[in-house]
């Protein structure tokens, strides 16, 4: 890393700039040998593969991953009272084609000490209270290396040409030339409050979050092409939220304590993605990430006269004998039988939104005390 720093402080003014570059390499390789067979002597195995005597292979693999990044901050304040952060990246990763390998992500915040002003009324029962708000984007180059690379994998046959196995080369896949970085874009909103003599401290964010560029499999196409669907950077995905944290501190005499609450809350929608027919085993737009789609249940057979009296066919989950004891299942779309339809949005059959994985309110608690140099901590 290279870094270059800048502080100037006059009249009032602070200003702190950083400019700095990195430059990250991870190679891996790898090189691997296999006999069968190997012959035993004095009751141990020699550790030496010309010691096998059927079948030798060796393998290997070589993996090299880069990343270079220029970076720079630069903070202003005026009196502690009014902010001003500005922050930008230039990553470039060799994930992607070098066409589509650089990335720029900038980011701005802005913060109002109100407390700090001399109009401030509120001094002797809030003694700190601050507004903020940020936009900014960061990226992520999480995909596997060599994606814009064609490969052809390399293996035996299955069948026998002049009594031996002959090697063959597989198709190349479908490159993903276009593939680039997923952006993450954020507006946030804030304020800070610390009351009853700096003993309690809220905070509060509200935020916007938007996932672009995000990468998935492109739109399907027929089996008959015979290779994978290259990934794309075809979906996008908001993500609305908010965050509370209430702590309190005080001290008496040689004893302290701390107590910090956090409660939080947010849904991610998907608001683009290429599945024109909405099939219900990827995302969709208007998808909430984490639904669960199934059957919904309509309690038990009790007897061999309830199941033999059912009027709803579910040999599509099981075309068997059902008993007593067996689930049923409702029919909610009152066809008289119970099953998936397309498999979509607009048609799932029996299928509902049954739940959702991701917990809506979110909450931690942490305890903290001290006594003449003994601290305690508990979450």
């Amino acid at each position: 890393d290279n870094l270059i720093t800048f502080d100037k402080n006059f009249s009032g003014h602070n200003i702190n700039a950083v400019l700095g570059s990195s430059y990250q390499r991870e190679a891996y390789e790898q090189i691997n040998g296999l006999n069968h067979n190997i012959f035993v002597t004095g009751g141990q195995y020699l550790d030496v593969l010309d010691a096998g005597s059927s079948n030798p292979k060796v393998g290997g693999f070589r993996n090299e991953i880069y990343r270079v990044s220029y970076f720079g901050r630069v903070n202003y304040d005026f009196d502690q009272k009014y902010l001003l952060e500005f922050n930008f990246r230039y990553d470039g990763s060799s994930r992607f084609d070098p066409d589509n390998m650089w990335g720029f992500f900038p980011s701005v915040s802005a913060g109002w000490v109100i407390s700090q002003e001399n109009f401030y009324p509120l001094k002797n029962a809030v003694q700190f209270l601050k507004i903020r708000g940020s936009y900014g984007s960061i990226g992520n180059q999480n995909v596997a290396n060599y994606l814009y690379i064609p490969t052809m994998s390399v293996s035996q046959s299955g069948w026998l040409h002049g009594g031996e196995q002959v090697w063959q080369v597989g198709a190349p896949n479908i490159t993903s030339v276009n593939l680039t970085w997923e952006e993450v874009e954020t507006l946030d909103f804030g304020f800070d409050i610390s009351t009853l003599n700096n003993r309690l401290g809220i905070t509060f964010d509200w935020y916007d979050s938007k996932t672009k560029n995000l990468v998935g499999p492109g739109e399907a196409v027929p089996n008959l092409l015979g290779t994978s669907v290259p990934k794309t950077n075809g979906g996008e995905v908001t993500t609305r939220g908010w965050e509370i944290e209430v702590s309190w501190r005080s001290r008496v005499r040689d004893f302290a304590y701390g107590i910090r609450g956090v409660l939080s809350d947010y849904v991610s929608t998907v608001t683009k993605y290429t599945n024109p027919n909405k099939i219900l085993t990827t995302y969709y737009e208007g998808m909430d990430l984490g639904e669960i789609w199934g059957m919904e249940t309509n309690g038990f057979f009790q007897t061999d006269a309830e199941v033999s009296g059912y009027e709803i066919d579910q040999s599509f989950l099981w075309s068997g004998a059902w008993y007593p004891g067996d689930t049923k299942y409702v029919d909610q779309n009152g066809d008289g039988k119970i099953d998936i339809g397309d498999n979509t949005v607009d048609n799932p059959g029996d299928k509902k939104i049954i739940g959702n994985s991701t917990p809506r309110l979110q909450y931690g608690l942490n305890l903290t005390a001290s006594w003449k140099g003994l601290d305690v901590s508990m979450l």
